[in-house]
């Protein structure tokens, strides 16, 4: 058949040939390749059978002649190729490599490899250069740059074209480096756009100017040479620029501030003027100013761009008296941009700082919705509610089964029936601990005068159980511990997870405690109670704090209650904890939940009582409320709900959503962060991301397990083998990773097998290790300010601040008497200020708190420092759960990865307002802002605002990897 091709010479019939599929298989196949005239090259081509036999075929660029050429054929070079052309089978058996040396015009075309005995065949195109590739910019007297003077910005112009001979274009890139610092580690791949006449390719990169390209030049090269890549390179880009800073700084008197714009001159003169009303006065002839009075400072900048003067404001300073005006003053700093446009107004309206400040100006309400209802099967009055492990288990008083229902779909999973060698005649209430997943159940047998407490797994079956000495009882949890309310013995008991008794606090009559219905406990010694007042019969709640007297007895005092004219409570049956201060009440014979605020004495009716008409709420109960449970992971609440008319219990479902409206009576303006999601990359290794941080325009990765630091490119989040830093031997368990800038280097924190100490490598980009020191903790997590590194040390709820040399600078102990426990992460927000992600242990709730040092941190030394806490985040932060990422932006907020949550809020600490800007993407249907989701747990953050970008490192049981996304993240400013 070949014969029969190369005598009639028809094209077409050979490329159908082509196309039939044979057994030969080929190991190594051309492929498409670049040379120069002048230049060696070559195409590959093996077999996997040693004894077969190849041809080589070429078909010319020319038009005019569509037949193949035989270029080799039975073991030998043909003419007129045999000159330049030869074939190199010397480095393995089946190997039939093409070898092109001094290139010409005429080589270019199609390349055919065919095998002889089945005649599959496999192609390649030979692109002829007619030489290097030619590059040009616009840059001449260098290029006006980003610049607050009013001056127009240009815009940077590269061409590079180049002449060839081939049936396709040769593939041109274009890369920007930094002067006198050029390799592959430090270009950034940018994307031009193509245009192609016959037999010439240009390559254009239009890009506004921006002071990163100072310094750099573009270099244009081709993709598919065999040896060294043909390329070009420009003059090296200057960027005239002048910038100042865009927000306004709040200090305090006696600070001291450094005005310094953002600027390509060297020889700007910098003068700080101080406003007061319509007055200014010079105060400083330097960048330099030491504040001695409050109001208004601004520092003004003379530079030069290019032949132009230009003069612009560099900074603005907003001074107070005290650190509380400070805090206050974030909210006036927050988004305000101060360009020529918008200065004069402010500098002509007085500016007056007032002796005292009041509470900021928000507004907090609890708003909760009704979503849907479940219409339990069992034909019994419900007792309890419970949740564990993402199900709701719902006890019935007299059925003795529980049933399991989704949390999710809400739909009903199966049933389980008490297993107990007693018959259970009554049970009472039903409640869950999620670390031992397991239930504990209150219930009362045929053979037994007192109420029982048993330790159930999920199928039913009571592992262990104890009795008490009540006939009556009601259960709920605190942290590990076991809570019970004695309705007749008007005492509340609390048991470790296995039923030793830790306390028992008997509520006086005298004191007005006659009957209870229900106890929690809301902290280390308070516990909330529902009971009947002995005298006047009224029903109350009240809050008890627990006394230990000089010997040894226990006794409470009243901390708060409820009054009368609190709406009538009408058997308070069961008590939920919304926060540390506020209480959810079921009042039953009312059909209504209230929220009491037991700090400020007052009260909400969230859900009222369907029974009245025209009652203008969306959430009503039309029977009595006898049990709550609030799942404050997703924002749920769980009503259920009984009557003489219901044959079947009913649960009421509400979602709960904590909205706070920040109003701002000078500016009624807003700031929010929205976000969109623009690439999404699945990383390489399967293993958790433990870590990711950004340097030199490389995002770095690291994965617990793993002794390699993957690299990605910033800009296309593609992985780069040759960036990637592999350490041997020397990591073998990362937990987190971090980088600095000022000092070009990566840090990375391990712990080494069989190890009880962590140990902090300070690494180059190249792997080498540079310095490494040990902590005494065996969890550790990192971060960086300046060139000073941040350890969270976990278990001994240390923060300590290193140096660049791994000196310890400032070191804090966090007490659990204070609210620390098992610190997440840790990083550094100011001189003075750190924000920490922790556990509370008194509440078991997890929350972001921000400390302040009260000694100068300038003073090294290794001995604990004293700090105070200067915010926590509220309660009110609806269900914060494992906040295990924290990430600083510029405007002093704090961005957290919400782990067990899946989402980041975004915090101000000065405003005091929490915002979703990342939700759940499990959860459909939820009305929201945010309009971007996740699938997964967020592990961990990096925000680059100079690029306006977020990424998101996220992993799960149902991921084999991880999964990095990045976000475009603009502030955005609505009235």
């Amino acid at each position: 058949m070949i014969a029969r091709v190369l005598m009639n010479g028809l094209f077409s019939s050979l490329l159908w040939i082509l196309c039939l599929s044979g057994n030969t298989e080929f190991i190594v196949k051309p492929i498409d390749t670049e040379v120069r005239i002048g230049d060696s090259t070559f195409l590959n081509c093996s077999i996997l059978d040693a004894h077969g036999e190849v041809s080589w075929y070429h078909y010319p660029v020319d038009k005019k002649n569509k037949h193949e050429r035989v270029v080799y054929f039975k073991r030998h070079v043909l003419e007129p190729y045999n000159k330049r052309f030869k074939i190199d089978n010397a480095s393995s058996p089946g190997s039939f490599s093409l070898v092109i040396t001094q290139a010409e015009n005429q080589d270019a075309g199609t390349y055919v490899c065919q095998e002889e005995k089945t005649d599959d065949s496999t192609t390649a195109e030979l692109i002829v250069l007619e030489s290097d590739p030619s590059c040009s910019s616009n840059n001449v007297e260098g290029l006006i740059g980003p610049n607050d003077c009013g001056l127009k910005q240009d815009i940077i112009q590269v061409s590079c074209s180049i002449k060839y001979k081939g049936n396709v274009a040769p593939q041109l890139h274009v890369t920007r480096a930094k002067e006198r610092h050029y390799s592959h580690a430090n270009e950034t791949e940018l994307n031009c756009s193509l245009s192609k006449e016959i037999g010439q390719i240009t390559c254009a990169y239009n890009e506004k100017t921006d002071s990163d390209f100072d310094g750099s030049y573009f270099i244009c090269h081709t993709n598919r040479s065999r040896n060294a890549q043909y390329k070009c390179s420009t003059e090296v880009i200057k960027i005239h620029y002048a910038i100042g800073q865009k927000s306004l700084l709040a200090k305090t008197v006696g600070d001291s501030v450094t005005c310094s714009a953002t600027t390509s001159s060297h020889d700007c003169v910098y003068t700080w003027i101080w406003i007061n009303d319509s007055h200014t006065k010079t105060v400083s002839q330097s960048n330099t100013l030491t504040i001695n009075r409050t109001g208004l400072h601004q520092c003004k900048a003379n530079c030069k761009i290019r032949a132009n003067e230009c003069h612009f404001y560099a900074m603005m300073v907003m001074a107070s008296s005290s650190i509380a005006e400070k805090r206050q003053m974030r909210l006036w700093e927050k988004g305000k941009n101060f360009d020529s446009k918008e200065l004069q107004p402010l500098l002509s309206t007085p500016v007056k700082m007032s002796n005292t400040f009041i509470n900021e100006n928000l507004s907090y309400a609890t708003k909760f919705e009704h979503i849907r209802d479940i219409h339990t099967r069992a034909s019994s009055v419900i007792s309890g509610l419970t949740v564990l492990m993402e199900k709701l288990y719902v006890l019935h008083e007299y059925n003795f089964t529980v049933e399991v229902y989704d949390l999710k779909t809400f739909d009903h999973e199966r049933n389980f029936v008490i297993k107990r060698p007693s018959n259970v005649i009554v049970a009472f209430d039903i409640a869950s601990l999620q670390s031992k997943n397991c239930l504990y159940l209150a219930y009362l047998t045929e053979n037994q005068l007192f109420c029982q407490i048993g330790i159930l797994d999920i199928f039913g079956n009571v592992s262990r159980h104890w009795s008490i000495d009540d006939r009556e009882c009601r259960l709920t949890m605190y942290e590990s511990n076991v809570i019970v309310c004695k309705t007749n013995k008007n005492q509340i008991a609390e048991y470790s997870a296995k039923g030793e008794e830790i306390v028992a606090i008997t509520l006086p009559l005298n004191s007005g405690f006659h009957k209870l219905w229900h106890a929690i406990k809301i902290a280390d010694s308070k516990y909330a109670v529902s009971y009947i007042v002995t005298e006047s019969h009224e029903h109350r709640v009240s809050i008890v704090e627990k006394e230990t007297m000089v010997n040894g007895q226990v006794s409470v005092k009243i901390v708060y209650s409820t009054s009368p004219q609190m709406g009538g409570m009408n058997m308070p049956i069961d008590l939920v904890k919304f926060s540390i201060d506020h209480v959810l009440v079921a009042d039953k014979l009312n059909n209504r939940v209230l929220l009491i605020d037991t700090l400020q004495d007052s009260y909400k009716v969230p859900i009222r009582d369907g029974r009245i008409k025209n009652l203008k709420s969306n959430c009503c109960l039309e029977h009595h409320p006898l049990r709550m449970c609030l799942e404050e992971n997703n924002g749920k609440l769980f009503v259920a709900m009984g009557g003489s008319y219901i044959k079947v219990g009913a649960i009421c479902i509400f979602r709960v959503q904590d909205k706070r409206e920040e109003m701002d009576s000078a500016e009624g303006v807003s700031y929010k962060k929205e976000l969109e999601r623009i690439n999404e990359v699945t990383a390489r290794a399967n293993h958790v991301i433990c870590g990711m941080t950004l340097l030199n325009k490389t995002v770095y990765v690291a994965y617990e397990h793993c002794s390699t630091l993957e690299a990605y490119d910033y800009h296309t989040m593609i992985f780069d083998p040759k960036r990637s830093v592999f350490i041997k031997d020397y990591l073998t368990n990362p937990l987190d990773i971090a980088s600095s800038e000022s000092s070009n280097c990566l840090y990375v924190v391990d712990l080494p097998n069989r190890e009880s100490q962590c140990r902090i490598k300070k690494l180059s980009t190249d792997g080498t290790i540079l310095n490494h020191w040990f902590v005494d903790d065996n969890e550790c997590r990192l971060s960086v300010y300046g060139s000073n590194v941040i350890a969270c040390l976990h278990n001994t709820n240390q923060i300590i601040d290193y140096s660049s040399q791994g000196e310890v600078v400032f070191r804090v102990k966090l007490s659990r008497g204070k609210g620390f426990d098992k610190l997440w992460h840790a990083i550094k927000v100011s001189e003075t200020q750190y924000a920490v992600s922790h556990k509370v242990p008194q509440s078991n709730g997890h929350q972001v708190s921000v400390i302040e040092s009260n000694e100068n941190l300038e003073i090294k030394g290794n001995s604990p420092r004293s700090v105070r806490s200067v915010y926590s985040t509220s309660p009110k932060f609806f269900g914060m759960n494992t906040p295990i990422c924290l990430v600083k932006d510029g405007w002093g907020r704090i961005l957290v990865a919400e782990l067990l949550n899946n989402r980041v809020l975004l915090i101000d600490p000065a405003a005091n307002t929490c915002e979703v800007i990342l939700r759940d993407g499990r959860i459909k249907n939820i009305p929201t802002e945010c309009k971007c989701k996740i699938e997964h747990h967020p592990l961990r953050l990096c925000l680059d605002e100079s690029s306006e970008k977020l990424l998101v490192a996220m992993g799960g049981p149902y991921l084999k990897a991880g999964v990095i996304c990045t976000f475009k993240v603009q502030d955005t400013q609505s009235a």
